[in-house]
């Protein structure tokens, strides 16, 4: 089978959200691509169809991988991003074997890139209190409520650890604002539906916008919306949290959805949160996921230990 028509029959098969599947066409076009041209020693002609496939391609692109700066950043890939390569092209390998178009062998033994073990960054409160100034926009007479349509996004993204395309699936009749009981619903990965409770700061921010100043928009029912009252996007999202850090100037952080969730988990533990309530607040359906956070949170209570050079002059 033609390789465009097995990537077809796969999308056909898959239940994917519409983000979900947006990861696994990025990462198989950049395979084939690469494959349907590729030619070595191994492989002296260039993959037509997907039976042609084998272990040594896998491996082979992983490698051209790790050598090949980003179009984006002008870096090389990290591990985390090699390893989201080689999980999705694993994926649709094993589909095709369940499909009968492999054998089995073509993927066993496949050596996973593996992820480095990092100190998650996360927002300072000085640093937080800088993002919430950056979102008001004096002289912005024609969208003044689009202030607080912002400082209601930092709210609710450090407040519950949302993922980027669950705030801007966010619906009205998926919050709850009452004073006693606040949450939000949101749809996750793989569809999965779960509530994450809101604070009082949190809970303010969002009531004000909604009922003060969100516009009418007849018919659209998302709570975050564009100037011309359409539903935000990801890439409108993206383009508010490029201008919170080029107004605040915040280095070293990439200012993006996932900042705010490593921030949320990390507070949360440091505030005595239970590691496995995080990971359902989250929506990981792996605990081990979850416990990425927790490393980031041992290593900086780690970091606030005592001096052992000033404890031995203390004892001199």
């Amino acid at each position: 089978m033609k390789t465009s028509a097995a990537l077809t029959a796969f999308f056909f098969a898959k239940d994917f959200t519409p983000y979900t599947r947006r990861g696994y066409e990025r990462s198989l076009t950049a395979f084939f691509s690469w494959a349907e041209t590729h030619t070595c020693e191994l492989h002296p002609q260039p993959v037509c169809d997907v039976e042609d496939v084998d272990k040594r391609h896998f491996n082979e692109f992983l490698a051209r991988l790790r050598v090949t700066p980003s179009v984006a950043t002008g870096k090389l890939l990290t591990g985390q991003t090699l390893h989201g390569y080689a999980r999705v092209i694993k994926a649709f390998l094993n589909w095709c074997i369940k499909d009968d178009m492999l054998p089995e062998r073509v993927t066993k033994k496949l050596d996973m890139p593996k992820k480095e073990v990092r100190v998650i960054p996360v927002f300072t409160p000085t640093q937080v209190n800088q993002l919430f100034k950056a979102c008001e926009r004096p002289g912005d007479i024609q969208y003044p409520w689009i202030a607080e349509r912002d400082k209601a996004i930092v709210a609710i993204l450090l407040d519950t650890g949302i993922r980027q395309a669950e705030l801007c699936g966010l619906t009205l009749d998926r919050v709850r604002l009452d004073k006693q009981d606040s949450y939000i619903i949101v749809f996750g990965k793989g569809r999965k539906e779960r509530e994450i409770g809101l604070g009082q700061a949190s809970r303010q921010q969002l009531h004000r916008y909604i009922h003060r100043f969100r516009p009418h928009a007849p018919g659209v029912n998302h709570v975050f919306l564009t100037r011309d009252r359409r539903p935000l996007a990801a890439h409108g999202l993206e383009a508010v949290m490029l201008r919170l850090k080029t107004i605040t100037g915040i280095t070293g952080m990439r200012c993006s959805c996932h900042d705010f969730r490593h921030t949320f988990a990390y507070n949360y533990l440091a505030n005595g949160g239970d590691l496995f309530k995080l990971s359902r607040l989250l929506g990981h359906t792996d605990i081990a996921t979850t416990q990425g956070y927790l490393r980031a949170f041992q290593s900086r209570d780690a970091r606030k230990g005592f001096s052992v050079l000033d404890k031995m002059r203390e004892q001199r």
